[in-house]
Parts: structure tokens; C-alpha cells; sequence
């Protein structure tokens, strides 16, 4: 039998040993370090888990457009642990990664959140210090950690 998007976010909870539900909207909210918030829901199609987090708002002007074409860089790099993107209401730097939720497990999603977190420091840190010229090659490597988000 087939699990439920639900019992998916119980298990992933539990690996993280915290208590994680579902809003009214089918979705998961997971704030770390009281700085970022990542959020996981399913697609329309319920195939895909998808994680997303806001970086940093930046501002308009032509610093703001060498961070989005850098970003555009980073996302022709494969593999990558997510994908960078605008969202113009908040001016926002956004990152969102689409994971195949067949045979998924909490501890797969446990992986690819720590790659995931790590790309959104990366970029908040570089963004905030005006420090952009390395980051179309920075990718975040798989390190082994009991709880990547200290959460406590």
C-alpha cells in the first residue's frame, strides 16, 4: 500500500526527532536556526515532494542583477541542490528543489535538506557581504550529520 504525503512527514519528523504536521494546506513548514524557513509540500500531481525556502530579498538595482545572473549560472551546474529562482511580489531570492516521491524515504529528504540548507547560507552569506563572483561554482558537497538543522 502506498504511503500517505502525510505518514511521509510523520516518518521525516521522527528521523529528525521533532514533531512535524501538515497545515490546512497540505503543507509542512520546518523553521532552522530561526533564520530560514523550508517548506514541503507535495506538486498538484502528488508525484513530487517539494522543498522551497526564501534566501534574502534583495534590491532592485544592478547588484541585484548580477545575482540573478550568477544565479542563473549556478543552476546550469548539475547535480545541484536546488534551483534558484525570483519571485518579483517580495523581490526574493527563492530555492526550491523537486524530489520523485516513489520510494522516498525521511532519510533521503534528511540528505538532500542539509545540501539544500547549505545552499541557502552560501548564497545569503555571499548576497549579504556583496560577495557574488564565486558562487555560479559553489556547490554544497554530502556531509554526515545526525541532525542537520540543530534543531533541539
Amino acid at each position: 500500500m502506498k504511503r500517505t504525503f502525510a505518514e511521509l512527514i510523520h516518518e521525516l519528523g521522527q528521523e529528525l526527532d521533532i514533531e512535524l504536521e501538515l497545515d490546512h494546506l497540505n503543507v509542512c513548514s520546518i523553521v532552522v536556526d530561526e533564520q530560514y524557513t523550508v517548506q514541503l509540500e507535495q506538486d498538484k500531481y502528488k508525484e513530487y515532494l517539494i522543498l522551497g525556502s526564501a534566501v534574502l530579498a534583495i534590491s532592485p538595482g544592478k547588484f541585484r542583477e548580477n545575482v540573478l545572473a550568477t544565479a542563473l549560472k549556478a543552476n546550469d551546474i548539475y547535480p545541484r541542490p536546488g534551483t534558484l529562482a525570483y519571485r518579483v511580489a517580495s523581490n526574493e531570492l527563492i530555492l526550491f528543489k523537486k524530489m520523485h516521491l516513489e520510494d522516498l524515504t525521511a532519510k533521503q529528504i534528511v540528505d538532500e535538506l542539509s545540501l539544500f540548507l547549505d545552499m541557502v547560507e552560501t548564497w545569503k552569506k555571499a548576497v549579504d557581504s556583496g560577495n557574488i563572483a564565486s558562487l555560479s561554482t559553489a556547490t554544497p558537497t554530502k556531509k554526515e550529520t545526525p541532525n542537520p538543522f540543530n534543531i533541539k
